[in-house]
């Protein structure tokens, strides 16, 4: 347990009761439902799983189960299952005889645990068929009132992987408006073609993806309710039932099956995190579907929440707010399976950087998106990285070293670009990887006076002012370059066409070495390596191997992939102080689904 942890549960344990036994509402709730529990369960070991919101209520609970099992005679186990039904499959494979399966939360000033206990032995009839026995099986259900301590646990923010970036009041909330501002993004509404942090964010407000990535690289499910495997290589999804798009219409298997499957054909560097699937997505009821895949690829269930695999935009998708019709807002959704939001409504707005400053100054605005500085809050993690891609046809004799010759990396970060920035020389940011200085290479040997085209994302400056850069610096070097903005989409079909041109791409990654090194390699179109790197890693049951490993195949594939990378962007924001509960999760995304207004 970590000492904030500990903390946390001591504090419970030391707060005033309110008509509950000493030792707090959380302490009386786990003695009741270890009382019902134990009732019920026969000799051997038994397995607890528990979910809930937030983490910190949810880690306190179960601590203190455990302890009250264990002082019945039933000491229990945890489980790593990041689901109901992944829970029933661990526990079976760990031996268990018997699992306990809670949900933990804070509900009209009550903290509740509701699950079920159910026999998971595998006897000799039932073979590896994961069949149940008649007993034991029982509900649990139980209630008391939240004092003062649960409530200060409850007022974490649900579903954020980070702490928050703002105070959390733990008084109740009253929703509001929000006014937000931000600089101008891509017209582009397709997911696939979302690659900054601030559009990923702008997007997130109405629509999501399966999951959402942990700090600890794993999957915090959101439209999806469990990831299960019956075999290494096959990964069955089944969605949160009842799930209700914007439009009012259900959010089948069906849909999700056709959007990963555009996502899997689509002209985007995105389309790498389904790589490894064998055949298309199916969907096997109206709320499970069932991805079928080459080989095992541990990584799946985190490529999955990736925001480029959001399901579809608009009146179509799902998530904590939707689309005002007739109206540039979004309202709250009170169905969203993480619950929802304390906002009534959000105002955005874009603006140019001026204009930014001055409505928050003048109070025009509570929160200010993509504007850095001094006093601005940032992403902990830079994944938009920028690169510059070098098709073999066009990798004449000194024209890689040329442009590694004019690259000074810290100048770009420093000039050039918008920050947050930090310089990249490998293959992976630092934030996926120790940043490395490699040796400034020597000066080319001169070459004719050659001719080159340079595309760009139109619709970032960023990369306009890189481009002259490199115009200027490689002219010094006997390299003529001719550039050329493009819109997004077409940058992405040229891409994919394989032109004969260098390429500025700026690319989103998972917040996961391996699913994120197989997008730079597919943006280098260097696919078979992008296989084989996801075959070997495949092969590594353990997360923090498999992620050490991806890091070393970055370092060792730099030379060999015609990509040169350039440095690495996070979004950086400016909050009023009257806006609290703001978060980034691990992805570099603001959460806005705890964020709420006070008075001045």
């Amino acid at each position: 347990m970590t000492g904030l942890a500990a903390g946390l549960v001591a504090l419970v344990l030391a707060a005033p009761n309110s008509g509950v036994p000493d030792g707090g509402s959380l302490q009386a709730l786990a003695t009741d439902v270890a009382a019902k529990v134990v009732t019920h369960v026969p000799e051997g070991s038994v397995a607890l799983h528990v979910e809930g919101t937030p983490a910190e209520l949810r880690r306190g609970f179960a601590t203190l189960l455990h302890s009250a099992l264990a002082e019945q005679g039933h000491p229990a186990f945890p489980l790593a299952a990041t689901g109901a039904a992944e829970a029933e499959v661990e526990a079976r494979e760990r031996g268990a005889r018997t699992l306990v399966r809670l949900t933990v939360g804070v509900v009209d000033g009550e903290v509740r645990a509701r699950g079920d206990v159910l026999g998971t032995w595998v006897n000799f009839w039932s073979g590896r068929m994961p069949t149940r026995a008649a007993s034991p099986a029982a509900v649990v259900a139980h209630a008391v009132p939240a004092d003062a301590a649960v409530l200060l646990l409850a007022s974490a923010t649900p579903g954020a992987p980070v702490a928050p970036l703002t105070p959390v009041d733990p008084a109740p909330r009253v929703g509001g408006t929000l006014r937000v501002v931000h600089l101008p993004t891509s017209s582009e509404r397709s997911p696939a073609l979302m690659d900054t942090p601030l559009e990923a964010t702008l997007a997130s407000l109405t629509t999501r993806p399966l999951c959402r990535v942990a700090l600890d690289g794993k999957a915090q499910l959101t439209l999806a309710q469990s990831f299960a495997r019956s075999v290494p290589t096959t990964l069955r999804v089944t969605l949160v039932p009842g799930l209700v798009t914007a439009s009012g219409k259900p959010l089948t298997a069906s849909a999700v099956a056709s959007a990963l499957q555009e996502a899997r054909k689509a002209p985007s560097p995105y389309r790498a995190l389904l790589a490894p699937l064998r055949g298309a997505p199916r969907a096997l009821s109206a709320d499970t579907l069932e991805l079928p895949l080459t080989h095992a690829y541990p990584d799946l269930e985190a490529a999955l929440c990736h925001p480029a695999l959001a399901v579809a935009f608009g009146r179509t998708s799902v998530g904590p707010f939707s689309p005002t019709r007739g109206a540039q807002s979004v309202s709250a959704v009170l169905t969203f399976p993480a619950g929802r939001p304390y906002l009534e409504r959000i105002l955005p707005a874009p603006a140019a950087e001026r204009g930014v400053l001055r409505q928050l100054s003048l109070r025009q605005a509570e929160l200010g998106l993509g504007v850095g500085g001094d006093g601005a809050l940032k992403a902990q993690a830079a994944l938009q990285l920028t690169v510059l891609t070098l098709p073999p046809s066009l990798s004449a004799p000194g024209l890689r070293a040329a442009v590694e010759r004019a690259v000074d990396r810290a100048d770009l970060t420093r000039y050039f670009v918008r920050g947050p920035a930090v310089p990249v020389h490998e293959l992976l940011p630092p934030s996926l990887l120790t940043p490395s200085t490699r040796p400034v290479s020597a000066r080319p040997a001169a070459t004719p006076p050659r001719e080159v085209p340079l595309l760009y994302d139109a619709t970032l400056e960023d990369h306009r002012a890189v481009a002259e850069r490199l115009q200027v610096k490689l002219k010094d070097l006997g390299w003529r370059v001719r550039l050329k903005g493009l819109p997004r989409a077409e940058l992405r079909r040229a891409w994919d066409a394989g032109e004969d041109a260098l390429m500025l791409h700026s690319l989103l990654l998972p917040p996961v070495p391996g699913p994120a090194l197989a997008v730079v390699l597919e943006t280098a179109h260097a696919t078979a390596l992008r296989d084989e790197v996801l075959t070997s890693l495949s092969q590594l049951e353990d997360p923090a191997l498999r992620s050490a490993r991806a890091r070393e195949r970055a370092l060792a594939l730099r030379e060999r992939v015609p990509l040169v990378p350039l440095y690495a962007q996070a979004l950086a924001i400016r909050a009023a102080p009257r806006l609290r509960g703001l978060a980034f999760d691990a992805q570099g995304l603001l959460v806005l689904d705890d964020a709420h207004l006070t008075s001045d």
